[in-house]
């Protein structure tokens, strides 16, 4: 019964024609609610491919992506960033969307943008540059590299897997 007012309430938000989803019937449909939306769907166990068509959110999700990798949602609004700045902003939707990419069996080899963080004295000095004057933005920053790393550990090519794990060591 849960699962069906669940589901009731995420085909409301769902755009079929693009495979994305809203945050609420009032919103735009963005990266980052279609990744949440993805996320849920694997916490309560709902087979994405049973309501939705997982092929069209891969490609809404893919097509986000820069040349560096990075993804980014081009609807989003950037007055944001008067909060956060545009090197954490995209660290965060490239945190999300990847992780509903690897719910969805999408997975990538190697991470452009990571490049510059697979050597020691490249890590050091971008540690160096935080501004610990707002650790909590600077801390989720780390984290995020943190996730890349391991990400990589996981399902980078063998370079890569030792380079992420050389540099976690740091």
């Amino acid at each position: 019964m849960k699962e069906n007012k669940i589901i009731k309430y995420l085909n409301s938000l769902y755009v079929k024609e693009t495979g994305s989803f809203l945050f609420s019937k009032y919103s735009n449909d963005t990266i980052l609610s279609t990744d949440f939306t993805v996320m849920l769907c694997n916490l309560l166990k709902i087979d994405v491919d049973s309501y939705y068509n997982s092929e069209k959110i891969k490609d809404y999700l893919l097509q986000t992506m820069n040349v560096d990798g990075l993804f980014i949602d081009r609807k989003f609004d950037s007055s944001i960033e008067r909060y956060h700045k545009n090197d954490y902003i995209q660290l965060q939707f490239t945190y999300f969307t990847l992780i509903a990419l690897d719910i969805l069996g999408v997975r990538f080899q190697e991470l452009t943008f990571m490049k510059p963080f697979l050597k020691e004295e490249s890590l050091e000095e971008w540690f160096q540059q935080l501004n610990w004057g707002n650790f909590w933005y600077e801390s989720n920053k780390i984290m995020f590299i943190m996730y890349f790393l391991a990400y990589l550990m996981k399902y980078g090519d063998n370079e890569l897997q030792t380079k992420a794990n050389e540099m976690i060591q740091v």
